[in-house]
């Protein structure tokens, strides 16, 4: 998977923070100023597709909030790509906590007519040392599910009519035609969301129809793509889900009525 990054850097850097805790800062260092440069890396999204995290993200349109070790703002959801050199020069002190996001939570299943987003997050603290600039590289981890709906040639051939709907207050409907669609879920507790989904096909009116209901659980941190194969010898519907921990596939021999 390739991560699309970009560097924002002040002066040339100097001092790369570490975990390490830092001593004591000079008596003399009173009142002068250091900097920081920050780096953003957006990645880590495991999918068996070609889905990669360049065509979701731009990191220059994330918001970037800095607070001092008292709790104060200092940056509140400005733009990554709009930080400015004052912005990045600060008192000489301990503790900076820097957090990032994508987007709210909110906006996270919002956005894009209802499909929602994906949501990156990350933070660290950093301390600020007098006439040195501070190198952050901060990798951005996301915080939310996917899920993305594929039907395989057989399945369009025999239901002209088709769609997965999810059962729940936004009813997503995935169709053929909408390859590219993806939904996202906010994950509330655990490690994953679980989702109710209804598979429907039908040839016309009167004619071959399927319908089953599932349910599965969306891994945090990944895009679950679920595949819908007709088996026509067995008259089944079989349904695959695979991450990047492979394909689990449910075997429900639904009979076309």
């Amino acid at each position: 998977m390739n991560k699309k990054y970009i560097s924002l850097i002040a002066l040339s850097c100097t001092v790369l923070q570490t975990a390490c805790v830092c001593e004591d800062l000079p008596a003399d260092s009173f009142g002068k100023e250091g900097r920081f440069a920050l780096e953003l890396r957006a990645g880590g999204i495991h999918t068996d597709v070609t889905t990669r995290t360049e065509n979701l993200v731009d990191v220059n349109t994330f918001k970037v909030s800095l607070v001092d070790k008292d709790g104060i703002s200092l940056i509140q959801d400005k733009p990554f790509g709009s930080l400015t050199e004052t912005d990045r020069t600060l008192p000489v002190g301990t503790d900076y906590f820097i957090s990032v996001e994508s987007c709210t939570p909110d906006e996270a299943v919002r956005l894009n007519d209802g499909w929602g987003s994906i949501r990156f997050c990350g933070d660290t603290v950093f301390h600020v040392v007098a006439d040195s600039t501070t190198a952050l590289s901060l990798n951005c981890t996301m915080e939310n599910a996917g899920l993305q709906v594929f039907f395989d040639e057989a399945f369009v051939a025999k239901f002209a009519n088709h769609a997965v709907t999810t059962q729940d207050a936004r009813a997503l409907v995935f169709k053929n035609a909408t390859p590219n669609a993806i939904a996202y879920y906010n994950i509330t507790q655990g490690a994953g969301h679980t989702v109710s989904l209804k598979v429907s096909g039908s040839a016309s009116l009167w004619a071959d129809r399927i319908e089953k209901s599932i349910e599965t659980t969306l891994p945090k941190g990944k895009i679950t793509q679920l595949t819908v194969r007709y088996v026509e010898n067995s008259g089944s519907l079989d349904l695959e889900f695979g991450t990047d921990t492979g394909m689990d596939t449910d075997d429900n021999n639904v009979t076309v009525k």
